[in-house]
């Protein structure tokens, strides 16, 4: 298990010029564990890489292993390609990789392990930092900065916003939001939702109805 130190990150305690964002957690039900994907992005450009590392308790996690190395393969604009990757299964062979910001786009895989292809570009509307979740033949999107926003799309690659959920409040999202996350509530009406808060940094909780997606 990882001995958490304020001045070290658990995951590469090595880390010096690179960043370590954007996690993204996936249960392997073949497997039976929990496997945690995250980007590893260098300010100065140029390199972008996909890491992984797995647990069978939420515990103690594997060494990371690299994935994939994608050298800031934009599908349009100036964005960063690999920006909240979001992994969901739409078929047992089809899985996709979808990222949000200026630029970013769609990958798909056989596996959710990749290897993961060129992006297709995204289209329609567009956010920053979000997370996605499929069901029946939809994509669910839940983000964005400066307010928390719900999307659609049908393919993965054409997304339309369909209402702005949660804007700022001066007392505890003032300095931002930052990653949604979107979970089915169990009355299979409403998702739970999570996203972050900076300045003040908090993490933020609340229930929303499917309704608010134009599905359920």
């Amino acid at each position: 298990m990882y001995d958490l130190h304020p001045d070290m990150s658990p995951l590469n305690p090595d880390v010096n010029q690179q960043w370590n964002s954007d996690p993204e957690l996936v249960y392997d039900q073949d497997k039976n564990i929990l496997a945690l994907f995250y980007r590893e992005m260098w300010p100065s450009g140029g390199k972008e890489r996909l890491w992984l590392t797995t647990s069978s308790d939420g515990r103690t996690w594997s060494i990371p292993e690299l994935l994939q190395e994608f050298d800031n393969e934009r599908a349009e604009g100036d964005g960063l390609s690999l920006l909240s990757p979001c992994i969901v299964k739409v078929a047992q062979d089809d899985w996709r990789m979808i990222c949000w910001g200026e630029g970013a786009g769609m990958r798909r895989a056989k596996t959710m392990y990749g290897p993961w292809s060129k992006p297709e570009s995204w289209k329609g509307d567009g956010s920053w930092h979000g997370s996605v979740y499929y069901k029946d033949g939809v994509f669910y999107g839940f983000g964005g900065l400066h307010s928390q926003d719900a999307f659609v799309s049908y393919d993965g690659v054409n997304w339309v916003r369909r209402a702005r959920i949660i804007s700022p409040s001066k007392e505890f999202e003032r300095g931002g939001m930052y990653r949604g996350f979107i979970t089915p509530h169990e009355d299979g009406k409403n998702f739970r939702v999570w996203y972050g808060t900076q300045w003040p940094f908090h993490i933020a909780y609340t229930v929303l109805p499917k309704s608010l997606w134009g599905e359920g």
